[in-house]
């Protein structure tokens, strides 16, 4: 690469560690790694880097600060049964999950989106949400939790995007 600098969004983490051995490896630049743990930490942190920013310490320090109040949710149709601290899970229920947490079960992947919104914590100190829809969610099933959500958090921004996800059905970032 034909860079000074190179930021690295390891968006897992899993993957964290290793980034940063990497980043040490290479001599040819100055790679830096933003400790970026989910996709949506990921697309927080490249809404902030602008082609003007000319002091790399700062902008880091600002994209790790601004990704410290980055709450991540996702939600996952359920392939098995299991019990999970507590919760009841049926292959084919859809899980609404915070972090690594699974917070909510539901019939529908719309109910497990807005079951999980209502478990963050501090959610009356978000002023966004940024919703990515997966590949399986409808034109009808993703106007529908938009305005479910809008409705229900009128005070909240509200941007959606068609992520086309194959994983997630839907991930929320709320800052």
């Amino acid at each position: 690469l034909n860079a000074e600098t190179i930021l690295v969004l390891p968006d897992n983490s899993n993957v964290l560690l290793t980034a940063q051995q990497a980043a040490k490896m290479y001599d040819r630049a100055n790679v830096r790694v933003i400790p970026t743990k989910t996709m949506q930490q990921g697309f927080c942190a490249l809404s902030l880097i602008t082609p003007a920013f000319t002091d790399i310490d700062s902008l880091i320090n600002d994209i790790t600060e601004a990704i410290g109040d980055v709450t991540s949710g996702s939600v996952a149709l359920a392939v098995r049964d299991a019990k999970v601290e507590g919760k009841e899970i049926h292959k084919g229920d859809w899980l609404g999950m915070i972090d690594d947490d699974i917070v909510a079960v539901a019939a529908d992947k719309v109910s497990a989106l807005l079951a999980m919104i209502e478990k963050i914590d501090g959610i009356k100190d978000k002023e966004l949400f940024t919703l990515f829809c997966g590949d399986d969610v409808s034109q009808d099933e993703s106007t529908k939790a938009l305005s479910l959500i809008k409705e229900k958090y009128a005070d909240i921004e509200c941007t959606k995007y068609d992520g086309r996800q194959e994983m997630y059905s839907f991930l929320l970032a709320a800052e």
